[in-house]
């Protein structure tokens, strides 16, 4: 490769990062509505904790159903012609939300932003394994991945300001809007030279890459180990300003702020814990996972015995690492689902991987929320899934040691 080839081919990576991760930003806001906008929602259409739960799980429904799906699109059609797409259900979806009167109404349209969602992780991780080079993937997978906590970083702190001033509706359509504005920059996006010659959708393309995925045991150990981080991810994400709000007595606005903090702290970690793996641990992505699954036991213990009468700042670090581990483990994961998928099918391959974990964020929520209702406090739920993280953190470290790529690779 000539100097000019080479100069170009580092401006094409670096146009091409600037427009997925723009759009996994503009995209994620969406994720984060109903967590940024609960503490007004509990109150306007009375809203139980189990039904927020229920709401990040009938949401990420939409997004692990068909992300597979949109995958293998992605592998034939391109990156650029699917975040399209996936935008513009997405706002039309979170719109239509700003008419809904009861938990029914929201559901449906959250489900929707689900959908539209499906297409965004699975589909710029794509973009990134096509376009970097293994030495350097998981740091720049960890930086494509801070565009979901920005996005959470940014609906915690503009929505609840929204929805305080104008109403929920204003926050909703608000949000739309800026998912809308994230098509400018995927239209910018250069699709690699791999696409011209990709092979057709055909039935015997789908099965192919889908047998290949699903006979692949490393790949179903990394989607089973992701449930447990995925539903942590679910807990922390979906009611850490419920619980500011309702538990320690804050304001919906202070509470969004919290919101906004987690997601920061997770935007730092998931660059630094690609950092860590490719430089310290010289490739090994198990490892991350397993200090990320230690980080986040210690912060939810913590979060778990914090006095209802602390004040802002005794609150501001707890959350600020539990972000660092609950919200890090996102680049590291779909790095080794890359790695560890068949060349030609990284993207069907990372969606399966994906599409498991992501049945954590199905059911976690949920599942917290009734485990809150059923003992009046947030303590024995923090406290679970604190030791279930854990749990199968060590078991994955152990048992998958001998099966890390990037180490391998080294």
């Amino acid at each position: 490769m000539t100097r000019n080839e080479s100069t170009k081919k580092k401006k094409t990576q670096y146009s091409n990062f600037i427009a997925v991760w723009s759009s996994q930003t503009t995209a994620a806001i969406l994720i984060f509505t109903i967590p940024a906008l609960a503490p007004i929602l509990v109150t306007k259409i009375a809203l139980t904790a189990t039904q927020v739960g229920e709401l990040t799980g009938i949401m990420y429904v939409g997004i692990s159903g068909l992300s597979i799906f949109m995958s293998i699109i992605s592998d034939s059609l391109g990156v650029k012609r699917v975040l399209i797409a996936g935008h513009l259900i997405e706002a039309v979806s979170i719109i239509s939300a700003s008419y809904a009167k009861d938990f029914s109404g929201l559901a449906i349209s959250i489900f929707a932003v689900g959908i539209g969602y499906s297409s965004i992780t699975p589909v710029t991780s794509k973009a990134i394994m096509n376009w970097f080079s293994k030495e350097h993937r998981s740091s720049v997978m960890g930086l494509k991945q801070t565009g979901t906590t920005v996005g959470g970083t940014i609906a915690g702190a503009v929505l609840p300001v929204i929805g305080v001033a104008y109403g929920s509706e204003a926050a909703f359509v608000s949000a739309g809007i800026l998912t809308l504005s994230g098509i400018a920059f995927v239209l910018v996006y250069q699709e690699s030279p791999q696409v011209r010659t990709a092979p057709k959708v055909t039935t015997d393309f789908v099965m192919r890459g889908l047998t290949l995925s699903l006979k692949n045991k490393d790949l179903l150990w990394l989607g089973g180990v992701g449930f447990f981080y995925a539903a942590v991810q679910s807990i922390v994400v979906t009611y850490i300003a419920l619980f500011t709000h309702t538990v320690l007595g804050f304001n919906p606005v202070t509470a969004g702020i919290f919101l906004s903090l987690l997601n920061f702290s997770g935007t730092i970690a998931r660059p630094v814990y690609g950092e860590i793996s490719d430089r310290i641990f010289r490739g090994s992505r198990i490892k991350d996972l397993f200090l990320i699954a230690l980080t986040s036991f210690t912060m939810l213990l913590l979060l778990s015995a914090i006095p209802v009468n602390s004040s802002f700042w005794q609150v501001v670090p707890i959350i600020a690492f539990l972000g660092f581990g609950a919200l890090g483990w996102n680049g590291v994961f779909l790095t080794l689902a890359g790695e560890y998928s068949r060349d030609g099918y990284e993207g069907v391959g990372t969606s399966v991987a994906f599409s498991v974990a992501m049945t954590g964020q199905i059911v976690g929520a949920p599942l917290f929320g009734l485990i809150v209702e059923s003992t009046s406090s947030y303590t024995l739920g923090w406290q679970v899934f604190a030791f279930a993280l854990l749990i199968a953190g060590s078991i994955f470290a152990i048992s998958r040691r001998n099966h890390d790529p990037g180490k391998a690779s080294r």
